[in-house]
C-alpha cells in the first residue's frame, strides 16, 4: 500500500462532502421551503395535518423538479401562510384548510409546467402543428405560474384584512350564538 492509498477514503469523504454542498446550494429554495412547511405541519391540527402534509410533499416536489421560480414562488407562499395564520383571528381553521389547497395547486401548476418543459422536445419532433401553437401552450404555462401564486398571495391579504366589522371578539359571537342570546 501506497501512502495515497491511505488518503483515498478521507478524498472520497471530502468528494462526498462536496457534493452534499453543491446539491444543497443548487436546490436552496427547497432546503428553505422545508422549513415554514414544517412548521405548517406541525401546528396543523390533527384533522387536517395529512392534507397539510400532502400539500407539503407536493409543494416541495414541484421546488425540486420545477424552475427556480417555482421554488421561489412556493417559498414565499409558505412563509406569508405562516404569517396569514398567525394574523388570522376570525377563522383560522378555515385559513389552514384554504392554504392546504391554495400550495397543492401551485404545486400541481409547478409539476405540469415542469412535465410540459420536458415534453416540448419529443412533442417538436416533426410535428409541424404542434410547433405552431408552441409558444401559445409556453406562454400559457408561463401566466400560469406567476398568476398562480399572486392570486393566492391576494387570497391570504383578504383572508387576514377583509373581515366584517365586529362589535364583539369571534369567541364571544360563537357563545351568544351558542346561547341563542342568554348569560
Amino acid at each position: 500500500m501506497t501512502s495515497d492509498s491511505y488518503l483515498l477514503p478521507f478524498l472520497w469523504t471530502l468528494n462526498g462532502f462536496l457534493t452534499l454542498v453543491y446539491l444543497t446550494l443548487e436546490h436552496l429554495a427547497v432546503v428553505l421551503l422545508a422549513l415554514p412547511l414544517f412548521r405548517l405541519i406541525s401546528t396543523t391540527e390533527n384533522s387536517q395535518r395529512p392534507w397539510m402534509l400532502a400539500s407539503a410533499a407536493l409543494a416541495l416536489a414541484a421546488s425540486m423538479f420545477g424552475t427556480l421560480a417555482v421554488g421561489i414562488w412556493m417559498l414565499l407562499m409558505a412563509a406569508a401562510s405562516l404569517l396569514a395564520i398567525r394574523l388570522e383571528k376570525f377563522n383560522p381553521q378555515t385559513l389552514r384548510w384554504r392554504v392546504a389547497g391554495g400550495l397543492a395547486g401551485y404545486a400541481l401548476i409547478g409539476l405540469g409546467a415542469a412535465i410540459y418543459k420536458l415534453l416540448i422536445p419529443l412533442m417538436m419532433a416533426g410535428d409541424s402543428f404542434f410547433a405552431q401553437g408552441q409558444v401559445y401552450l409556453s406562454t400559457i404555462v408561463g401566466v400560469a405560474t406567476i398568476i398562480g401564486p399572486v392570486g393566492f398571495l391576494g387570497m391570504l391579504l383578504q383572508a387576514v384584512w377583509a373581515h366584517p366589522p365586529l362589535e364583539q371578539s369571534p369567541e364571544e359571537i360563537y357563545s351568544q350564538i351558542r346561547t341563542r342570546g342568554r348569560r
